[in-house]
């Protein structure tokens, strides 16, 4: 006789879960953000107003209590609740899970001997859990690890959840056999803020590594701290300027908000220590941070540095201090006060002094807000100082405006005063954007070029569209001084162009085109005309090869006596043909031809090999047309050694000089839980080391250009 399967309906809890940063999928341990942030599942306990079913070899009823026992089963959705015993008392809407409980999800799944979820309050407890869970990386969005725990108890409370005797791990391997993991004995999580780990160690297997009596994560940025990695490793390395050098970061705790203390050592430019200390205070309404840095440079410091052709201003002193601090008051508006010295110290170059202070209020409520903006700069005997007040006022569904105005104030030691005062109104309506901006800005100061606005009035429009084609418009009026000449007339301007639009012609043939026609007339019957285009043509044959055509045209006649309304004329035809006929060779050309000049541009090759299954080699040319000769050379080379190691050569060969711009040299270990990497950067005379636990990942250090190692590359 089958058993009639019983159906309620409750809260059941969702288990959401905070992500943080983690790093490479191979360790055990991939950041300290990771091993912290298992602890966070339950820190968005939430639970909805959806239905859940319960299904049990046997369910009974009494006194308002619902018990289901015998592989006791609850559905919600895609969760799902098992245990030996499942009850729900639906006048104090609490579910309790006995025996066995396991609550499981797409995204990860916990284990318990005993669980208690009021559906009410959102309060709930867990006591001898474990389980796992998927983390997604911030830096790389769509990758996952998943993070196994284990802990005596996990309990929320309000908005609060608490973690007693936990250890967290990357490491699939089973409990005994873990290799890096922490342990700790209490962590207190606090959504949208911080977590803070009591106890913690840092463990290999039983072996302890590391020991903090406090660690905190941040999980927002409120205070500037997300993603932001503890050190446990000095970091070394060798420069022109400073020699051998080692800095050193560590972080205390006061008044319950890290500290970060800075200790460092250069060779030449003598030693260098601060500190760091972001506060928050009254649950967020107070937050800021205090900075400090001093490194004066030793008498050695004065070197003469040869760089080859990449001359670089190096720091060889340097005294910061800076305080910021907020206030979020109960209405919404926030004030900001900024305050700052700095004084730097330059290789060969005079010393600059600094004192900044900055001053702000803001306040956003439904369909209003508005903002005011005090700067002042002083820089050695040059100081700008400046003030802005914006306003922007919902009038309607369909109309908003925005109006303000700035002022500021520009002076040194050689020239008069120069202020620039402008007025400006925005109007947007729906998905059409006009904007109209009154400007006007005066200079006593004649000995240098500046063009006065007396005043200037303007009318724009933006996301104004024909056919899907976006469209831009503007017109331009104004009276006009420019000094040192003098010369003062009336101008006005209309300007009608496309923005950047694409188009696929076909699926292997793509369009691009953006440009537009200014014209300019002036009182004294003077007029300038500007017409500019950038247009091209790009063909796909498959992943084997691609062609693609782009012409760079701007024709510029007329007259205006106005420096500022000048626009140089060209007119130039490039080509690309990318070949790939297999992912171990790819040729890419890209050459031009300048009409005006009448000559070919440098024609650019760049070839992508693969010779060998680890082996990645490219390699680079630009050759000069006109004289019939290669300008330079590049090689980057990327060779994987096996067992985690790899080595790296780039360079770049100035073929006009005969010598090398850049020739970076680096050898890298990657193993299960550290990394390891060399670089010698022979024409900078640098060498930089680094090694860190992955459970504390640093920004790499790179052979090869960075966004802080920029190399300007020429079009011709």
């Amino acid at each position: 006789m089958s058993k009639k399967k019983k159906q309620i309906y409750l809260n059941l809890s969702i288990m959401n879960i905070i992500f943080i940063n983690t790093s490479s999928v191979s360790s055990c341990l991939k950041t300290a953000a990771a091993a912290f942030l298992i602890i966070a599942i339950l820190t968005s306990l939430c639970f909805s107003q959806d239905r859940a079913k319960i299904n049990a070899e046997k369910v009974t009823q009494k006194n308002g209590v619902i018990t289901a026992s015998g592989n006791a089963r609850a559905e919600l959705g895609t969760r799902v609740v098992t245990a030996d015993t499942i009850t729900y008392d639906t006048f104090k809407e609490i579910i309790t899970a006995e025996g066995n409980a396991v609550v499981t999800e797409p995204e990860g799944s916990i284990k318990a001997n005993h669980a208690i979820i009021n559906t009410a309050t959102g309060e709930s407890s867990f006591d001898r859990t474990s389980g796992w869970y998927y983390v997604e990386d911030v830096e790389n969005p769509g990758l996952k690890t998943k993070v196994f725990f284990w802990a005596d108890s996990i309990t929320k409370k309000g908005e609060t959840v608490l973690a007693h005797k936990g250890i967290i791990s990357t490491c699939d391997l089973p409990l005994p056999q873990l290799h890096y993991h922490f342990a700790f004995e209490t962590a207190e999580i606090y959504p949208e803020d911080e977590i803070i780990i009591n106890k913690a160690k840092l463990k290999l297997k039983n072996t302890t590594i590391f020991k903090y009596n406090k660690l905190r994560l941040p999980l927002d940025d409120k205070r500037g701290l997300l993603g932001r990695r503890q050190k446990l490793f000095p970091t070394i390395g060798h420069n022109t300027t400073d020699g051998w050098y080692i800095k050193n970061e560590l972080e205390y705790e006061l008044f319950k908000n890290p500290l970060f203390i800075q200790t460092d050592w250069y060779q030449k430019t003598g030693i260098g220590y601060g500190f760091k200390y972001p506060f928050q205070f009254d649950n967020g309404k107070i937050w800021g941070e205090i900075k400090g840095y001093n490194l004066s440079p030793s008498s050695s410091a004065t070197v003469t540095e040869d760089i080859s052709e990449n001359q670089q201003v190096r720091t060889i002193g340097r005294k910061e201090f800076s305080g910021t601090v907020n206030y979020r008051f109960d209405n919404g508006m926030t004030v900001n006060l900024t305050k700052g010295f700095y004084q730097y110290a330059y290789v060969q170059n005079p010393a600059v002094k600094v004192n900044a202070t900055n001053f702000s209020i803001t306040q956003t409520t439904p369909g209003e807000a508005y903002s005011y903006i005090y700067s002042k700069i002083d820089l050695n005997s040059y100081k700008n100082e400046s003030h802005k007040a914006d306003y922007g006022i919902r009038v309607s569904d369909n109309w908003k405006l925005r109006t303000g105005v700035y002022h500021s104030t520009i002076s040194n030691p050689l020239t008069q005063p120069q202020r620039l005062t402008n007025f400006y109104t925005d109007a947007e309506y729906s998905d059409l954007y006009l904007g109209g901006l009154l400007s006007y800005r005066h200079s006593t100061n004649k000995n240098v070029y500046f063009m006065n606005k007396e005043p200037e009035a303007s009318l724009y429009s933006k996301n104004l569209y024909y056919n899907d084609v976006p469209l831009k418009a503007e017109v331009t009026a104004g009276r006009y001084t420019e000094y040192p000449s003098g010369l003062s007339m009336s101008r006005a301007s209309f300007y009608l162009g496309v923005e950047p639009y694409t188009l696929d012609l076909t699926s292997s043939t793509k369009w691009d085109f953006t440009g537009g026609i200014k014209q300019s007339f002036l009182d004294d019957t003077s007029a300038k005309y500007t017409l500019k285009t950038e247009t091209g043509l790009t063909q796909d044959f498959g992943s084997a090869a691609s062609l693609g055509a782009k012409w760079y045209f701007q024709d510029s006649k007329g007259f205006s006596p106005f420096l500022d309304d000048y626009q140089a004329s060209y007119n130039i035809l490039t080509a690309k043909a990318e070949i790939a006929p297999s992912d171990k060779f790819k040729l890419n050309i890209i050459g031009g031809y300048d009409y005006i000049a009448k000559s070919p541009t440098s024609l650019i090759g760049v070839l992508d090999i693969k010779p060998a299954e680890r082996v990645n080699w490219m390699l680079g040319s630009n050759y000069n047309m006109d004289k019939h000769n290669f300008t330079s050379f590049t090689s980057d080379l990327s060779v994987d050694l096996g067992n985690g190691y790899k080595f790296e050569d780039w360079a770049v060969y100035n073929a006009s000089t005969h010598r090398l711009t850049y020739h970076d040299i680096g050898i890298s270990k990657d193993s299960h839980d550290f990394y390891t990497k060399l670089i010698y950067r022979s024409q900078q005379k640098e060498i930089l080391f680094q090694f860190y636990l992955k459970a504390f990942p640093e920004n790499d250090i790179y052979v090869r250009p960075t966004p802080e190692r920029i190399i300007v590359q020429r079009r011709y």
